[in-house]
């Protein structure tokens, strides 16, 4: 991805982390103003896309991924701010 400098970076994105959630590059934001020096803080908003099609070696390791967190209490699956079991209401 590209700073406000134009400078391309490369951002790490922690394993587990949800669409929506902001990561924050200290020091590759915008400049400070009047005589403070250096820069602001770059803030990074998280957008996870899920491809519309999918093969089927693909589906078969997301229903692993999936059967593996039944086994969980919450499921594993969170919709609509709550984790329900997969296929549930």
């Amino acid at each position: 991805m590209g700073t406000i400098a134009g400078k391309r970076i490369a951002v790490t994105i922690p394993p587990l982390t949800q669409n929506g959630r902001t990561i924050r590059l200290a020091g590759l934001g915008m400049p400070r103003l009047e005589s403070r020096k250096g820069h602001g803080d770059l803030l990074v908003k998280v957008r996870l896309v899920i491809p519309e099609e999918i093969t089927e070696e693909q589906k078969a390791l997301y229903e692993a991924v999936a059967r593996g967190a039944q086994g969980r209490e919450d499921g594993g699956v969170k919709v609509k701010g709550r984790r329900k079991m997969e296929g549930g209401r």
